[in-house]
């Protein structure tokens, strides 16, 4: 479906989402985002010969691992906890992260932050061998002429998806968990089910542009909300 697309690098770098907030920033000029969307990089793109070296013939491929590269880092880091015989620990990487063992008597309790302000959302018990990987539209911003713009694309279109604010999954796997938080934030309230399933990732949740809740029943059935907007819907999907 394109919605996680790690061949889009020049896109990304057209918008400087690099650049600080502060910075007078501004979106890049439409034609240049059409140019590179029409030449619609994708992996098929890429050749690999017998010497390992990758190439492309296609000018608008530019590798970014940026949706899946944390969480193979994670993933990584927590195989060799395991080597080295560690029972119990937790790698937290800016709030991603994954767990193995427990914390005393007690699971794991895992805060998920509220896309609109700086408390926590909910919280919720991660078991042994899980990992929580959230995509928000709050961590790398800006705002011009009153508009949000952030940094998670849709490389269908080129430009910041606007269906959610934030989307957090759970997975045995790190780095399918990390690419599937994307995957689901830029498929959006409308289409987030039918990918989840595709990707077999059953503990989604998700807060669309309006703060209304959509999760998955086995998320509901673990999680546990602390700072819910009395506004705010809950809507459970059915059973992936």
């Amino acid at each position: 479906d394109n919605l996680y697309n790690p061949t889009i690098g020049q896109l990304i770098n057209l918008w400087q989402f690099h650049k600080y907030q502060d910075d007078q920033i501004q979106p890049p000029d439409e034609k240049l985002i059409l140019a590179l969307t029409h030449n619609n990089p994708t992996m098929n793109d890429l050749s690999l010969d017998e010497l390992g070296k990758l190439t492309t013939t296609n000018t608008a491929v530019a590798l970014n691992f940026g949706a899946f590269a944390k969480g193979y880092a994670i993933k990584r880091s927590i195989n060799r906890l395991k080597a080295l015989g560690i029972q119990n620990a937790v790698i937290n990487a800016g709030g991603d992260l994954s767990v193995i063992g427990r914390h005393g008597s007690r699971p794991w309790n895992i805060g998920i932050r509220h896309p609109r302000n700086d408390k926590v959302l909910a919280s919720i018990e991660v078991a042994d061998n899980e990992s929580v990987f959230t995509s928000g539209d709050y961590e790398r911003l800006y705002t011009f002429q009153g508009k949000r713009y952030h940094h998670i694309l849709d490389p269908r279109t080129g430009y910041p998806t606007q269906s959610a604010q934030s989307v957090t999954v759970i997975h045995q796997d790190a780095g399918r968990a990390d690419a599937a938080a994307t995957a689901l934030f830029v498929a959006g309230k409308e289409d987030w089910q039918k990918i989840a399933k595709n990707m077999q990732v059953d503990h989604v949740l998700l807060v669309d542009s309006a703060g209304n809740i959509q999760l998955t029943p086995k998320m509901q059935k673990r999680i546990k909300f602390l700072n819910k907007s009395p506004t705010s819907h809950i809507i459970l999907s059915e059973e992936l």
